[in-house]
């Protein structure tokens, strides 16, 4: 079980344990995204505009859709995953250790 939806965001993105046709996004990819937009509205939005003209390209849209796309895939792997007793956990949580999360990039 996941969560929080920043989590399961930030899993179909990163995660590659279930095939996609684009590449899963590297820490060096990710995390810059991270710190320009808000994760929950990734899915249902895309990225904003301000990412698109202005400023650098992080990452782009097609890419992201293909990797978001792969939730139902990733629904089953996380279910399988939930069923062997693991809970997934990313840094976007909230209960992600504090510890931990001094870490990140």
């Amino acid at each position: 079980m996941v969560t929080s939806s920043a989590t399961l965001t930030a899993i179909l993105l990163t995660e590659r344990s279930v095939p996609s046709d684009a590449p899963p996004l590297s820490a060096a990819e990710f995390w810059p995204l991270v710190r320009r937009i808000d994760v929950d509205k990734l899915p249902d939005q895309g990225l904003p505009e301000a990412l698109e003209f202005g400023h650098p390209r992080v990452v782009d849209q097609e890419r992201l859709d293909a990797l978001l796309a792969r939730g139902t895939a990733m629904a089953f792997e996380l279910d399988r995953l939930t069923q062997s007793g693991i809970t997934v956990l990313s840094a976007l949580d909230v209960s992600y250790p504090d510890r931990l999360r001094g870490w990140l990039p």
